[in-house]
């Protein structure tokens, strides 16, 4: 009877403690995302200041941007932080410069095929007409989960 006790009580303690920690999980991604998105947009926002400014120059002074990228109306490659923009695939498809090229700016979340992680991109219409498109990575809700675990 005293086993049974302990095995019904395991049970809801695990029933109530896994649903506890996925909300958890939930809430800290979303509020990382949150926090990601306004320091890249505030980012993006000074880079695109500078440049309309200054001129183009300005990106090779930058260190700090996981992947800056400035492309043109029609998709191509005219800088990239991390590659020679020239041999980069065009960029007119993705859905972040597609948006800022309609809207002014765009964002999107989702694997670099360049460098292989889930990044959060974000894209803004520079004055000359070209995009400007700035990304970070960021940790996937699994990456965020484990690391709240107390372990």
């Amino acid at each position: 009877m005293r086993k049974r006790i302990q095995k019904s009580m395991m049970f809801i303690l695990i029933a109530i403690l896994v649903p506890i920690y996925l909300i958890m999980s939930v809430g800290v991604y979303q509020r990382n995302l949150k926090i990601l998105e306004g320091e890249i947009k505030q980012e993006a926002s000074y880079i695109k200041r500078a440049v309309d400014l200054s001129g183009t120059e300005y990106l090779a002074q930058l260190d700090d941007v996981d992947q800056g990228t400035r492309v043109t109306s029609t998709g191509e490659v005219l800088y990239d932080s991390r590659n020679d923009g020239s041999t980069m695939e065009n960029h007119k498809t993705r859905a972040e410069v597609q948006q800022a090229l309609k809207n002014g700016t765009g964002e999107k979340i989702r694997m670099s095929d360049t460098v292989r992680k889930e990044l959060y991109y974000y894209a803004v219409l520079l004055d000359d007409g070209n995009v400007l498109r700035v990304s970070k990575s960021m940790d996937s809700l699994m990456w965020t989960s484990l690391n709240i675990l107390p372990v």
